[in-house]
């Protein structure tokens, strides 16, 4: 199935009618035995995340207009991040649910600078591969 603009085409058009996540599954293509690196990725727990906190935010492409959101600063988010995250490891990202009585709709994440990271230190590499997972209307109404 190929999936153009948010829409499903191809035999089965009404899937954009059912839940639906998106996923983010990432993963290092660097060997961290030599070196460390920069720009590590850290994500924050959603259970610490307010409804308030989520800004709406356009992406302008030259062809259409996406939306995602910012994050306002919060003392109350709990951050983590993964260090030296080897090439056969695998982080998930869930980057949107439909399901709005879900413990986690989405993830806030981002790169950060690490304190504590070497003059010398290679940037972060990895691969991102996204995924939609579609999920019966009816899924959460049990």
């Amino acid at each position: 199935m190929r999936i153009e603009n948010g829409r499903a085409l191809g035999e089965r058009p009404s899937l954009h009618r059912q839940g639906f996540e998106l996923r983010e599954h990432r993963s290092a293509v660097q060997d961290f035995s030599e070196e460390t690196v920069i720009r590590e990725l850290a994500l924050c727990d959603a259970r610490s995340i307010s409804r308030d906190d989520l800004i709406a935010s356009d992406l302008v492409y030259r062809d259409k207009v996406g939306e995602t959101y910012a994050f306002r600063h919060n003392p109350n988010h709990r951050w983590f991040y993964f260090p030296e995250v080897r090439p056969d490891e695998v982080v998930l990202l869930k980057i949107y649910d439909s399901l709005v009585t879900g413990a986690a709709r989405l993830t806030a994440h981002t790169a950060f600078d690490h304190p504590n990271t070497l003059p010398n230190a290679a940037p972060r590499r990895s691969i991102e591969l996204r995924t939609l997972v579609f999920w019966p209307a009816t899924r959460g109404a049990e």
